[in-house]
């Protein structure tokens, strides 16, 4: 656990923000998205930031970011919200983009 903490800077793998055009999103493979999300909010928790991990495992956030998707129209090009336990898809200007989120 001490590596969510304290990362070494020789293993240290920044991952880009997740963006995608329309277009993209249906190639697009999540489950890397879906382990990231699961450490930052593991992360959170040991840190006293939230709570709990609401999410069981990566597969579970895999899911919630599907139904998110899933919950949005892409016909339509106003700015579009749908979010679920720290999760969020935000679409707009025709992008989507996956957030991992923390309200105060």
């Amino acid at each position: 656990m001490i590596h969510f903490l304290w990362p070494s800077f020789s293993k240290d793998h920044r991952h880009p923000p997740c963006t995608l055009e329309i277009g993209d999103i249906e190639d697009f493979d999540f489950s890397e998205c879906a382990k990231q999300i699961y450490k930052i909010l593991n992360t959170l928790e040991v840190c006293g930031l939230i709570n709990k991990c609401p999410h069981n495992n990566e597969n579970d956030i895999f899911l919630v970011i599907k139904k998110l998707l899933n919950d949005i129209d892409f016909e339509d090009d106003k700015l579009q919200i749908s979010e679920y336990k720290h999760i969020r898809i935000e679409f707009r200007d025709e992008l989507v983009s996956l957030e991992v989120f923390v309200g105060v």
